[in-house]
């Protein structure tokens, strides 16, 4: 059972952020922010004064919401300015500890829906971009088909699949931008549509295989622009795989065209 309401746990969130950076907000803030968190205008009118002025006309008739957190003594109010209380923090991080549960996926080793539970989810995530060194033919295939990802990143160490994915892209038409990068890539990312980003512990193909147990979990949300900063400077840098199209069994990078190990795959 929650125990927050959406109202309530995007309160407490409001402002433990705004705490955090310095700035304990009044309930005047507050307020603005639970009626329109991304204030846009309509109809000439800023939304931000329109709140202000349904807020006003409210007043003596309903309880605001700072009044309510403070009531339940989830909330200090020392002299106009919010702050959680020991109570209000415990609650805040149960609320967010419980989001996090539940968007974490569990892949077990040798469960034959695993590579479906997983494919299932990357299709939920939109347009993005999906970081999987050692992607093989047949994953690339199901994200073209089953996916909405707009842009996926490869490893360039293995110069005979590099070939085979190029090869296979040649003849394709619409189809995501996939690029290659160093061969010190090494990590699976994704870089969701909503902003999010995701780290998977294996790649697409030992998941397909059964061969290891991974999870698929979210970054933490202060590492979150670090993560898609570093990886957007990658893609940047990275190459077109098409260009590699019919230069099969050539590696060009390098390095052997050789199969990666299963330790480099899963770990």
């Amino acid at each position: 059972m929650d125990v927050l309401s959406e109202r309530q746990h995007r309160a407490l969130a409001f402002i433990a952020s705004a705490n955090r950076g310095g700035c304990p907000p009044t309930a005047e803030e507050l307020e603005l922010w639970l009626a329109n968190p991304s204030p846009e205008r309509i109809g000439g009118v800023d939304v931000r004064v329109l709140a202000r002025v349904v807020t006003s006309a409210m007043e003596g008739r309903s309880e605001g919401a700072a009044q309510h957190l403070v009531r339940l003594l989830w909330v200090h109010n020392d002299e106009g300015r919010l702050s959680l209380t020991e109570l209000g923090n415990a609650l805040l991080r149960d609320a967010e500890m419980e989001t996090t549960s539940v968007q974490t996926v569990i892949l077990e080793a040798g469960d034959p829906l695993a590579y479906a539970q997983l494919v299932g989810e990357l299709a939920g995530m939109g347009k993005g971009m999906i970081v999987d060194p050692y992607l093989d033919l047949q994953g690339l295939t199901d994200l073209l088909t089953r996916t909405s990802f707009n842009r996926i990143l490869v490893s360039d160490k293995d110069g005979r699949k590099l070939a085979a994915l190029g090869t296979y892209l040649q003849d394709l038409r619409d189809v995501p931008e996939v690029r290659y990068a160093s061969s010190g890539m090494h990590d699976r990312v994704i870089l969701a549509e909503d902003k999010t980003v995701w780290t998977i512990g294996a790649s697409l193909n030992t998941v397909r295989k059964q061969k290891s147990s991974t999870i698929l979990m979210p970054v933490p949300s202060e590492g979150v622009e670090g993560m898609r900063g570093a990886y957007e400077e990658m893609w940047e840098a990275a190459k077109p795989l098409v260009e590699v199209a019919g230069a099969e069994g050539e590696d060009v990078s390098g390095a052997a065209a050789a199969e990666p190990s299963e330790r480099e795959e899963t770990t």
